[in-house]
């Protein structure tokens, strides 16, 4: 399991107690991440209730970019690239408590 689905794991197991121990924590986590996982690759956007939505963003391949070291230009490939908005609120609170980093 990866470390961060580990540490969302343990946080729900201490928050809360009718979850009988880790394993089923991590089952938990786990079932939670594959359907956003699906959602994401079916519908496109996942959206969680004053936290956010992600989304998939589309880059056309059309463009055409300059290799900063050599100046050659090269066409850029299509992709697809997950993203993540905010909302307001979350936005509010993330600024006000987290302290800043010098």
């Amino acid at each position: 399991m990866p470390r961060f689905q580990n540490q969302i794991a343990k946080k729900l197991l201490a928050d809360h107690p009718g979850i009988p121990d880790l394993r089923v924590a991590q089952e938990l986590t786990e079932s939670f991440c594959t359907a956003i996982r699906k959602l994401l690759i079916k519908e496109g956007t996942v959206y969680f209730e004053d936290f956010g939505k992600l989304f998939v963003k589309r880059y056309e391949g059309d463009r055409k970019r300059r290799d900063p070291q050599t100046g050659v230009l090269y066409k850029v490939a299509p992709k697809n690239v997950v993203r993540f908005e905010a909302t307001e609120s979350l936005e509010k609170i993330v600024n006000t408590t987290r302290k800043k980093e010098d």
